[in-house]
């Protein structure tokens, strides 16, 4: 949470990029983000999906609502649309560039990656990308990534102590590092199946 919030926070820096598998706690990262930095600047989010991953400028739908359908094949009009979002007053401070939030960003359409990567490149937003995988990204996005623009971050699979610590937390007593140690071999460390595991075994 702290690297992350620095990346995002960084003069001159224009997002940050969580690398993790599914159920690794990628979105549950983004909301504690989100709720460390609702005081410092605007923010929006985005959730992308493979069903939308062929409509052009799909994922960008919730905050392009006002955009007239005759003018969804033009970029420049979803372009218009978006900055009227993002920036409601006609202002633009570096110091206050709204951040962006993507959850799935690995299926975020090319035409929406184009438009996110015009906009962090000249500094008006900062984003935050939750992905399985770089290559999974835009283009546009990925290379941004590999030029050092956006901070990569991988979110890793939980220790046996960690997963042990998790145990604890939420059966709320002690538990057998036997017991833990063999969550934590089943689930191979992923947060979203330990939880499973618990909620099975309780049951």
């Amino acid at each position: 949470l702290e690297a992350v919030t620095d990346s995002l926070l960084r003069p001159g820096g224009h997002g940050a990029v969580v690398v993790a598998d599914a159920g690794t706690g990628k979105s549950l990262l983004a909301t504690a983000v989100a709720a460390k930095l609702k005081d410092r600047m605007d923010m929006h989010r985005i959730h992308t999906s493979s069903s939308l991953s062929a409509v052009p400028y799909g994922a960008l739908a919730p905050l392009i609502s006002d955009l007239d359908p005759r003018e969804t094949d033009s970029p420049l009009a979803v372009m218009r649309s978006l900055m009227g979002r993002l920036f409601p007053d006609a202002r633009y401070e570096s110091a206050t560039a709204p951040l962006l939030i993507v959850d799935d960003a690995e299926s975020l359409d090319e035409a929406s990656g184009d438009l996110v990567m015009q906009l962090v490149t000249s500094g008006r937003l900062r984003v935050l990308l939750l992905t399985r995988r770089i290559a999974g990204l835009p283009a546009g996005l990925s290379n941004l990534v590999w030029e050092g623009a956006l901070s990569r971050h991988d979110l890793p699979p939980l220790t046996e102590a960690q997963v042990h610590e998790l145990c604890v937390q939420v059966l709320d007593g002690p538990v057998l590092t036997s017991t833990s140690t063999d969550i934590a071999r089943v689930s191979g460390g992923n947060p979203m199946l330990v939880l499973a595991l618990l909620s099975e075994s309780v049951r």
